[in-house]
């Protein structure tokens, strides 16, 4: 024991000699440990912890790719997956979900969560209940539906941002006798609830950094990965129309 202590002693005398060798030495243990402990996480979260649903052997996760342009995961519109759903004998039920990040408030305060957007047979197909009332049913959708119809609107704003406002009109542009506009956050900017970009920023097509800087939790996927992922399929169709 005597012997171990004078080894640890040495040890650290020598550490303190060399105080920049020493912090290299630690930072890179460091280093190695997180990666270690991140490589295990990811592991075991895939391969060795089973996922929180029931029947978890019959799930199975489905999306589309584009070779073409290069692209290994292109997501699936709201359309497609209706047509997919209708036609589907293969499987007992499927559903459709997109994350995305919401505002909860309390009454006094509010903050940004992460959330999910869902059919409403997504529970479902998971073998899931909610802890707390229930779950989604076609009838409500008809139901807003119906509202709208009964109110005889011919020009319908939809301000329920960018995605959900698209895929939702797309959806209900049969259902719907209106005209359907997209407005994203033009109802929190009449209200005063999101401060708007200065008129210079307006004009200079600069609003998206301005919305950009006040939400970017929200909004970095949309503008970073989504946007730029647009602009090539658009681009990679437009090429392949003019190629004979």
């Amino acid at each position: 024991m005597q012997s171990f202590f004078s080894d640890l002693r040495f040890a650290f005398r020598s550490f303190a000699r060399q105080p920049g060798a020493t912090a290299l030495i630690i930072v890179t243990l460091g280093l190695a440990v997180a990666a270690n402990t991140a490589v295990f996480t990811l592991i075991d979260g895939l391969f060795f912890r089973p996922f929180p649903f029931p029947e978890q052997n019959r799930l199975v996760y489905l999306n589309e790719r584009a070779p073409r342009w290069n692209l290994e995961f292109t997501g699936i519109n709201y359309p497609d997956f209706v047509i997919w759903r209708s036609r589907a004998r293969t499987f007992e039920s499927m559903a459709l979900w997109n994350n995305a990040s919401v505002n909860l408030a309390d009454g006094g305060s509010a903050e940004r969560v992460d959330a999910a957007l869902v059919t409403y047979d997504l529970a479902n197909v998971l073998r899931i209940r909610p802890l707390l009332g229930r779950t989604f049913t076609p009838e409500e959708d008809r139901r807003t539906t119906q509202a709208i119809h009964d109110a005889g609107v011919r020009i319908l704003f939809v301000g329920l941002g960018s995605p959900k406002q698209d895929l939702w009109m797309h959806a209900h542009k049969d259902r719907v006798p209106a005209v359907m506009l997209g407005v994203g956050a033009a109802f929190d900017f009449l209200a005063g609830a999101k401060p708007q970009a200065p008129p210079w920023m307006q004009s200079s097509g600069l609003e998206w950094a301005f919305r950009l800087a006040t939400e970017p939790r929200r909004l970095w996927r949309r503008y970073l990965t989504q946007n730029p992922k647009f602009v090539v399929l658009a681009l990679a169709q437009l090429m392949g129309a003019r190629i004979p």
